[in-house]
């Protein structure tokens, strides 16, 4: 600490007498009873000069107007958001939060159900309270991670589930297109709803190709965002028949078989419902009834002998690993041998289907 911060000792000591000061201002200007003037006493302490949006300001005020308001909650909620010329939001939220645990909730009445992702929001604070909750899973960012999310988007349609970074499993809910002053330039945004019931929008800009922005075809413009007055029934109406093109397979454990294809085939889930999971070009079905066209595991010679293998090239030095991956998964594989232009070996996947690993010196493919 010493060798990161010399000085913090005396930085620390000055910022609790800076809080110190602003907190007997807020004494003296609360001493005034009824007639307090919560304008005067919120300019000594710093709120509209150019200390604003300081964490010690926007603490002190807070403290100053859920003290001052403690028996008209709703009221000190008003005075703190439409504070102007200054950082309201931050001390509105901090005011709100001191009224709540000074005066309970009851004084919102019917607003609780008019905020946003109130559930999840409540589900939060008790997380918060009891030390429980799910973990953020760990992220290292990398641009290839937008780019990916950007190439999903512009095939998705409402109704589609898409795995967000650290967000998790989430489905969209709506696509809005926006006007723009050029006809080459395109705004579009995707509205999600996460499972743990948290609401996101993520807004892209398109310079466009042709007069038509990337993903035109796909789901195509509407005119129900800004300016448009298209009723949500007639985009519904006019929303085309999407068709896909890709390999699709009926499995008997949905979950079993994500992780195979996830885990050991190495592919990246990019939507998924209750029955499907889909990767792209491959896609894995639940079937309907499990007892109904279940196919057996294939022997040694059919695994060899099977034209119906998928193939999945991979480094030339990661072969062996992929091989000890599917036998530690509990598959059947085969021997790895020697190929054209590398080694490959096949196993069955958990419903049986055949899968050929090849080592590739170009990289995986």
């Amino acid at each position: 600490m010493t060798r990161a911060a010399p000085d913090w000792a005396e930085e620390w000591h000055m910022a609790v007498e800076e809080m110190l000061r602003y907190l007997s201002i807020a004494r003296n200007g609360l001493a005034h009873g009824a007639v307090a003037v919560d304008g005067e006493t919120l300019e000594q302490i710093g709120m509209f000069g150019k200390e604003r949006g300081a964490g010690t300001v926007s603490a002190a005020a807070a403290i100053f107007l859920a003290t001052r308001y403690t028996s008209q909650p709703l009221q000190g909620l008003l005075s703190a958001a439409f504070l102007r010329n200054t950082d309201s939001d931050t001390v509105a939220s901090m005011t709100g939060a001191l009224l709540g645990g000074l005066a309970g909730a009851d004084w919102l009445g019917d607003l609780t159900r008019q905020i946003q992702d109130m559930e999840y929001l409540e589900e939060m604070a008790d997380w918060l309270a009891v030390g429980d909750g799910p973990e953020a899973p760990s992220l290292r960012w990398e641009p290839s991670i937008r780019t990916s999310l950007y190439r999903r988007l512009e095939v998705s349609a409402p109704g589609d589930q898409m795995e967000l970074p650290l967000f998790g499993e989430a489905q969209i809910t709506r696509i809005d297109d926006y006007e723009t002053k050029s006809k080459n330039n395109f705004i579009r945004s995707w509205s999600f709803k996460t499972e743990l019931g948290q609401s996101l929008t993520v807004k892209r800009y398109d310079k466009g190709k042709e007069g038509a922005p990337r993903w035109q075809g796909r789901y195509p413009q509407q005119s129900n965002g800004i300016g448009g007055s298209e009723s949500k029934e007639a985009m519904r109406a006019k929303a085309p028949v999407r068709r896909r093109v890709g390999l699709v397979r009926e499995v008997n454990d949905l979950v079993l078989a994500c992780r195979f294809y996830e885990q050991v085939v190495g592919l990246k889930r990019e939507r998924s419902t209750q029955s499907t999971v889909s990767f792209g070009w491959l896609a894995l079905e639940l079937r309907p009834d499990v007892r109904a066209e279940q196919l057996s595991l294939p022997s040694a010679k059919e695994l060899e002998e099977s034209r119906q293998s998928i193939r999945i090239y991979v480094d030339a030095g990661d072969i062996a690993r992929r091989h000890q991956e599917v036998i530690a998964f509990g598959l059947q594989a085969g021997s790895i041998e020697e190929a054209a232009g590398g080694n490959r070996f096949r196993c069955a996947d958990p419903d049986g289907y055949v899968v050929e690993f090849r080592s590739h010196s170009g990289g995986t493919a």
